[in-house]
């Protein structure tokens, strides 16, 4: 049986192997995704035939798909990831996205780590990692519980990163492999020593090892999130001795072409100063974890920069009321949006704004009322203007100007102000601060790159 599965699986590999060269031959996109599933055939094929063989060859896979991702992530002119088939299936958006991260460092940074402590582990001798199938299986359910929560996050982008998804099968074998390892030792006899064992050790020590070599290369000043002013200065003055400036290369990375319109309506609530020369423009989702994070960003930015004023414009999620999107995902996003608009008719948008962050997931008409009450809105005016269609108008208008901009995801921002009348998009509150601050001393600019691939 085992080795009619082996064949069956190695067949397939052959097949997808063949299919995405003729695919690759004839310039389809699509030819990645064949390459992709046959390196995953191939590798479950040796889980079947050898179960460390197996690990070691699913952990080379994940190493490789984490390593192109990683280096997709930090290059400074890289091209689109050749896992980019369309609007969809996109590596790009998910890798450029706030989930891409975690405590500022790059996931697939913290992925290369672990996937090179199993290749490690896996290359060692059976004699002296006895444990190894234990370790790996214990690793692996990890790998999976943080496999699911960052496919949840994905979904909230409306893209798949094809990559992604190999690394997330190859969690699956792996422990499919461990398992087929544990065969007959006793799945949970001596479980318990795992942790002292040669292979976690092994897979430990290269994991620490990776990082503290890797991590402080990539948290550069020009990488991190922290908005800090390098100098106190008047308003519209700017700087002479910043702390550290950044190179133009660096600044380069920081910003982009817009990929489509950027407009402003002149009826955007507004934060800080409506004369400040520079103008940051947000559309942002009320059901978006990230966005939540940035509302507080944006505020911090302005304290530390009163020359930028904030324009918001909300970009729900969810085709219940933003037609350029097909999912309905969640019809409460909109009434979440209302609630703002209906707010910020009677000058409290901003109070409404934070609570709504705050209190992402109850957005009942009951939850809404209760939060309408507590910013001091005339609730009789505000339950008229929530039912009132222009309400809804107005956050269709915003929905199809951010879709002009050619939005990928939220939060989404632009800058206007360091390259004359031209929008440039930023990746998050902290590039904003770093750009305009560069902008201020009088450093070089780079023109925008291009924008950043569908």
């Amino acid at each position: 049986m085992n080795v009619q599965l082996r064949n069956g699986l190695w067949g397939s590999a052959g097949l997808a192997l063949v299919g995405g060269g003729a695919l690759q031959a004839s310039g389809s996109p699509l030819a990645i995704i064949g390459l992709l599933g046959a390196a995953l055939l191939a590798t479950a094929g040796l889980v079947v035939h050898d179960a460390r063989r197996g690990a070691l060859a699913t952990a080379l896979v994940c190493l490789g798909a984490n390593a192109y991702l990683l280096q997709q992530k930090t290059a400074t002119n890289a091209k689109p990831s050749i896992c980019n088939v369309n609007d969809v299936l996109n590596c790009d958006v998910v890798n450029s996205s706030a989930a891409s991260e975690l405590f500022g460092v790059p996931v697939t940074l913290i992925g290369v780590a672990f996937y090179l402590g199993l290749v490690v582990a896996a290359l060692l001798p059976a004699s002296s990692t006895p444990r190894f199938h234990q370790v790996s299986g214990l690793f692996s359910l990890a790998s999976i519980a943080f496999s699911a929560y960052l496919a949840y996050e994905a979904t909230k982008l409306s893209a798949v990163c094809v990559m992604c998804i190999t690394i997330y099968i190859g969690n699956g074998l792996l422990l499919w492999a461990a398992l087929r390892g544990l065969q007959g030792e006793g799945l949970f006899k001596g479980i318990g020593g795992a942790a002292n064992s040669n292979a976690a050790l092994a897979i430990t020590a290269s994991f620490v090892l990776v990082l503290l070599v890797m991590v402080p290369q990539y948290d550069t000043d020009e990488n991190s999130s922290a908005i800090v002013r390098t100098a106190p200065t008047e308003k519209g003055t700017p700087s002479k001795t910043p702390a550290a400036a950044p190179t133009p290369n660096a600044l380069g990375k920081l910003y982009t072409q817009p990929r489509g319109e950027v407009q402003l309506s002149d009826t955007e609530p507004l934060y800080g100063d409506p004369q400040a020369p520079y103008v940051l423009l947000e559309f942002a989702d009320y059901g978006c974890p990230h966005c939540a994070h940035a509302s507080k960003d944006l505020k911090q930015l302005v304290a530390q920069f009163p020359e930028i004023q904030v324009r918001f414009r909300v970009f729900p999620l969810t085709s219940s009321c933003n037609p350029s999107l097909q999912q309905d995902s969640d019809p409460t996003r909109c009434a979440a949006a209302f609630a703002a608009q209906c707010a910020g008719a009677q000058g409290l948008f901003w109070e409404m704004n934070t609570l709504l962050f705050a209190n992402q997931g109850r957005f009942s008409d009951s939850d809404l009322a209760f939060m309408a009450k507590q910013v001091g809105v005339d609730v009789d005016l505000w339950q008229t203007c929530m039912a009132d269609p222009q309400t809804r108008d107005a956050v269709v208008a915003d929905a199809m100007a951010g879709s002009k901009t050619g939005l990928l995801g939220t939060p989404a921002m632009f800058l206007r102000g360091t390259h004359g009348d031209a929008w440039v998009e930023v990746r998050d509150a902290s590039a904003a601060a770093k750009v305009v601050e560069a902008h201020l001393t009088g450093a070089t600019l780079p023109p925008p790159g291009p924008p950043a691939p569908y």
